[in-house]
């Protein structure tokens, strides 16, 4: 059983973030894009810098989640970029060793924890995403600005976290494996084989689902910790040595991530490619209903 140790301090509120505003120890990142569902396969991605430009939180930096935090590889548009490229991205805008980070956008957009999943697999220490996001930071009349950001050059040097990123043979691996947990972040219908978007129906064998969808209330703030608590601890996370996160692409399961990290679930990996790579590969195991 994992011994956890709870990190409330990842989501943060729109009155603390206002009040650090101007902490020269916390870098504010938009990561907004439009997500445009595809009869199969990736969705669609649309840049939402321009509305960055028009109006954010003042100081935030802008990162796109495909042409800045991804490194596409043949069909599969999401893969974690390398060490070189997130140090050079993170720098740019001001990232220091020390830096916490505040990542926000639409309340539910699946973009933010992407993006947290992105960054802190590179190695960043303090990542924290904006409980209700850019809706509830408007709706509280918080301070909103259209000034571009100056940034100095950080000192931050990439380091990625094998141990938070899964491959297809780390996965095989495990298949069967009681000391490991398979959780499959998509909805009920998919994970049961009912519909897909991912070369075949199904799930990987011996997976759990926890849908990413239901992580957040309808207004985008996550739901109460012991209410997260309670749909882990359904699926026996409680048990697991080492949990393994999916889902068409590595999106809905960063924010998995995102939660298990939260509650303070240690040893917890994703498989990035997911059902993009194993779904299109006949030759893997899949099972239904």
């Amino acid at each position: 059983m994992q011994q956890r140790n709870r990190k409330p301090e990842l989501l943060v509120d729109p009155d603390w973030l206002e009040g650090n505003l101007d902490n020269p120890k916390v870098r504010i990142i938009d990561c907004n894009v439009a997500m445009h569902r595809q009869p199969a396969g990736p969705s669609v991605i649309e840049s939402k810098r321009g509305d960055w430009v028009k109006a954010h939180i003042p100081g935030a930096a802008y990162l796109h989640m495909t042409e800045d935090l991804s490194a596409p590889r043949g069909p599969l548009i999401y893969n974690l970029p390398s060490a070189e490229h997130m140090t050079e991205k993170l720098q740019s805008i001001g990232v220091d060793e020390d830096t916490t980070i505040v990542l926000y956008g639409p309340a539910k957009a699946a973009s933010i924890p992407r993006a947290w999943w992105v960054i802190r697999a590179s190695g960043v220490q303090d990542v924290r995403i904006l409980n209700g996001g850019w809706e509830r930071w408007l709706a509280e009349g918080r301070p909103v600005s259209s000034d571009m950001p100056d940034f100095p050059r950080g000192n931050f040097t990439a380091r990625t976290e094998r141990a938070r990123v899964a491959g297809k043979q780390d996965v095989l691996d495990v298949l069967g494996d009681p000391e490991v947990l398979l959780i499959n972040a998509l909805n009920a219908a998919q994970h049961k084989g009912e519909y897909f978007r991912y070369g075949r129906p199904g799930r990987i064998p011996g997976s759990v689902n926890v849908p990413s969808g239901e992580l957040q209330r309808e207004d985008g703030q996550y739901r109460p910790m012991e209410e997260l608590e309670a749909l882990f601890a359904a699926v026996g996370a409680d048990g697991a040595g080492r949990i393994i996160t999916y889902c068409g692409g590595g999106i809905a399961a960063s924010n998995t991530c995102f939660a298990l990290e939260m509650l303070g679930y240690g040893n917890v990996a994703m498989y990035d490619q997911s059902l993009n790579e194993w779904g299109n590969d006949a030759n893997l195991p899949l099972e239904t209903g």
